[in-house]
């Protein structure tokens, strides 16, 4: 199983940090993150990290993953 980045839960995950800023993309000063390569396209791949730690790290308590982005409704 492929261990994905602790950036999805964080509610800074969409420009709210330096590594998520417009592009930016400079590591947090005090994470923990393991370089890898992702896939971008067909034969195309790109640099990334997969984060572990993150001192900017807050937990996304909004529903904006929730069951409604995926048409389900959670009362049945």
């Amino acid at each position: 199983m492929k261990r994905q980045t602790l950036c999805w839960d964080c509610e800074n995950a969409c420009g709210g940090c330096s590594w998520s800023d417009h592009w930016k993309h400079t590591p947090v000063e005090g994470w923990t993150a393991k370089r890898t390569r992702l896939r971008m396209d067909k034969d195309d791949y790109g640099d990334s990290y997969i984060v572990i730690e993150c001192p900017e790290f807050k937990r996304d308590r909004s529903d904006r993953n929730g069951p409604e982005i995926l048409g389900i409704d959670p009362n049945n």
